[in-house]
């Protein structure tokens, strides 16, 4: 820290006073987050160990650093301040829930920015937080509604123009009720698949990738817990996007069955990946990623993931199949 500073003070004749104050904040949010990574990962190692979980507590608090004074303008601009920011947040509801980072929802994140923070700075650190897919995995499983009602809550107490025209194109091209992006891709025989095509079936879409873990759990998810009990229903068709790059890795993904299975509709992004306009109007930054569509080409459900209970999948595609 204090060679950090010392080469930093060096400069300062050099800078302006706004450049500094920034480089400053770097710096002190740079040493601060360091710390407080270290902290998170023995706090959670440690989670069922009590004498190593309370070491770990009162390293923290017998090191806490100050918080830091730091202009709003210079806390917006500074990446290392909002990291430390996100960082302190992360940190405090594992205290709260005991060591369990995987207890942490998005809307617990979005309700401590909100409590803590105003301006600039809260704009910042909310909109990070909506379109980081890193946050968004936070989502509650048993709420797949999550993420949408973020939206909305963010979007009412944002100040900046531009972060809450983003948040409110997010939330119009995912919430319920809107309009599905429509594409047409190919099948393994090249024969093109459009999404149009399907009009009056119920559809559950999800994208995936070669060697993605979670998509591996959510197709055999599907096919142990969720398919046997729609098996035969002519009115739920299942779409499986892949963004391999390689068309050979695709097809050895398919009959691997690891990711998916003949049985679906396999589709292919032509190489284009995340290229894909498809992928790109969803700003799909992580997989899989899973919508559910009703019959007249509208999203049921948006924000499932690899990680929502099957109970909470056959729920809403039961509802979808009976309007």
């Amino acid at each position: 820290r204090a060679k950090m500073n010392e080469i930093l003070f060096s400069y300062k004749t050099r800078l302006s006073p706004k450049i500094f104050k920034i480089l400053e904040a770097d710096a002190e949010s740079y040493i601060r987050d360091t710390w407080r990574v270290q902290l998170y990962f023995d706090l959670c190692q440690y989670a069922t160990n009590d004498t190593l979980k309370n070491s770990a507590i009162k390293a923290f608090g017998d090191y806490k650093f100050p918080d830091l004074k730091i202009e709003d303008e210079i806390a917006a601009i500074s990446w290392w301040y909002q990291i430390n920011a996100l960082g302190q947040i992360r940190i405090d509801l594992a205290f709260l829930r005991g060591g369990d980072g995987r207890a942490m929802t998005l809307q617990d994140y979005i309700n401590t920015i909100i409590i803590r923070y105003s301006g600039a700075i809260r704009d910042k650190l909310l909109i990070q937080c909506l379109m980081d897919a890193g946050y968004r995995a936070n989502s509650n499983q048993s709420f797949p509604e999550e993420y949408e009602y973020c939206l909305q809550q963010a979007a009412a107490i944002v100040e900046n123009a531009a972060y809450k025209r983003m948040i409110l194109d997010r939330y119009n091209k995912i919430k319920r009720g809107a309009a599905v992006f429509d594409f047409c891709l190919p099948d393994t025989t090249g024969r093109q698949i459009c999404l149009h095509d399907y009009l009056g079936k119920v559809i559950l879409l999800d994208v995936w990738g070669t060697g993605c873990t979670g998509c591996a759990d959510f197709a055999r998810k599907y096919k142990e817990e969720i398919s046997p009990k729609f098996k035969g229903n002519p009115d739920l068709v299942k779409i499986s996007i892949c963004i391999d790059n390689k068309r050979t890795n695709w097809l050895k993904g398919i009959y691997s069955g690891l990711y998916t299975d003949p049985e679906t509709i396999n589709v292919y992004t032509e190489g284009k990946g995340m290229a894909n306009a498809f992928v790109q109007n969803y700003d799909i930054q992580a997989i899989p990623f899973i919508l559910l569509i009703d019959k007249k080409g509208n999203i049921v459900s948006s924000y499932l993931t690899g990680g929502t209970k099957a109970p909470v999948i056959q729920n809403l595609i039961e509802g979808a199949l009976a309007e």
